[in-house]
C-alpha cells in the first residue's frame, strides 16, 4: 500500500470515528430545544396542568444523540438536526374523488371545498385572555394547495392559524370543559365526539387523518375563531370517506 492511500485511509476513519462520537453537539442545548418543542405534545409536560412528568436525558448514540423522556424519544444527527417524528409518516396520501374540489383553497370564507390531512393536537394557553387554543399541528396534506393558503394567511397578518418550527397549526377552536367549541355562529355538527374523542387523543406518535370541510361565509368577528364548517374523523386510509 503506497502511503498517500494510508494517509487518505487515516483521513477516512478518523472522520468516521470523530462523527461517530459528535463531540460538537451541546447536550443542554439540544434538550432545551426538545423541551421548548415537543413536552407538551408527547406528554413529558401534563398537557392541562403543566406539571413535569419526567425530564428528557441526553443520551449519546451512534453518529448523534438520543433524547429521551419516558414520554418521547428523539434522535439527533451529527449534523445537529432533530428527527421529529414526522420523518416516519409517508409524505403522500391517496387521491379521494369524494372530496369537493377546488384551485383557489380560499378558507376566509370565500371558497367551497374538502381536503384531508394528517397531524395531531396540539393545545397553547393563552392566560391574557383566559383561552386555550387547541390547534391541529399538519404534518402532512392531501393538496398542496390546502397548505399555500395556510401560509398565505399567515405571512399576511391573519392570527387564526400560526407556524412552529416545522409545520403550520390549523386552528380548531378552544377547549373548554374537555371538549373543542367555537363560539361564532357556525354547523351546528362542527366536530362530532368519535372526532373530538380522536384529536384531543392524537400524538406526534399517533396522528389522526381528518377531514376538513370549508363553506362560503361572511366574515364573523369571533374569541374562538374557527375557519373549517366541518370536522370529520377519517378511519382507516382514505377508503372508508
Amino acid at each position: 500500500m503506497t502511503r498517500n492511500k494510508k494517509i487518505i485511509i487515516t483521513i477516512i476513519i478518523t472522520i468516521v470515528v470523530v462523527s461517530v462520537w459528535a463531540p460538537w453537539l451541546d447536550n443542554q442545548s439540544l434538550h432545551d430545544k426538545v423541551f421548548q418543542e415537543r413536552a407538551k405534545i408527547d406528554g413529558t409536560i401534563d398537557k392541562y396542568t403543566g406539571e413535569l412528568i419526567c425530564d428528557y436525558n441526553v443520551m449519546w448514540a451512534p453518529f448523534g444523540r438520543w433524547v429521551a423522556s419516558c414520554e418521547g424519544g428523539y434522535y439527533v444527527t451529527f449534523w445537529g438536526k432533530i428527527l421529529w417524528p414526522n420523518s416516519e409518516v409517508s409524505n403522500t396520501l391517496p387521491e379521494d374523488t369524494s372530496l369537493r374540489k377546488t384551485t383557489k383553497y380560499g378558507i376566509f370564507g370565500d371558497d367551497t371545498f374538502d381536503t384531508i390531512v394528517r397531524g395531531f393536537a396540539v393545545l397553547n394557553e393563552e392566560p391574557a385572555v383566559n383561552r386555550e387554543n387547541v390547534y391541529f399541528e399538519i404534518i402532512d396534506y392531501l393538496d398542496e394547495g390546502f397548505k399555500e393558503s395556510i401560509k398565505k394567511g399567515i405571512e399576511e397578518g391573519n392570527e387564526v392559524n400560526i407556524k412552529s418550527d416545522e409545520h403550520f397549526l390549523f386552528n380548531l377552536g378552544c377547549l373548554k370543559e374537555g371538549k373543542i367549541v367555537e363560539d361564532a355562529a357556525g354547523s351546528p355538527d362542527y366536530i362530532d365526539k368519535k372526532t373530538q374523542e380522536a384529536i384531543l387523543r392524537s400524538t406526534p406518535q399517533k396522528p389522526i387523518l381528518i377531514k376538513i370541510s370549508f363553506e362560503e361565509h361572511l366574515g364573523k368577528g369571533c374569541f374562538c375563531c374557527t375557519l373549517a364548517e366541518r370536522i370529520r374523523m377519517v378511519e382507516g386510509e382514505l377508503e372508508n370517506l
